[in-house]
């Protein structure tokens, strides 16, 4: 199988009561990422901004993206 987006869920105490949200926050939206988006790497700054790092490949070339969420 491949990894075709990546999602992301909440919940109010981090236990119980997930909820994914509705829309992908990583898509295959790029000519680089358009067979698999796989590894990725969530990191959390210190003013509580989102930062998501992720790999990618097209079948030939291997890239890696970045997105602030």
């Amino acid at each position: 199988w491949k990894q075709v987006q990546l999602n992301n869920a909440v919940s109010a105490d981090g236990l119980t009561s997930w909820t994914i949200q509705s829309i992908a926050a990583i898509n295959r939206h790029a000519d680089w990422c358009s067979v698999e988006i796989q590894s990725p790497s969530p990191f959390q700054d210190a003013d509580f901004s989102l930062h998501l790092w992720y790999a990618g490949n097209n079948g030939t070339n291997l890239g890696i993206g970045y997105r602030a969420l």
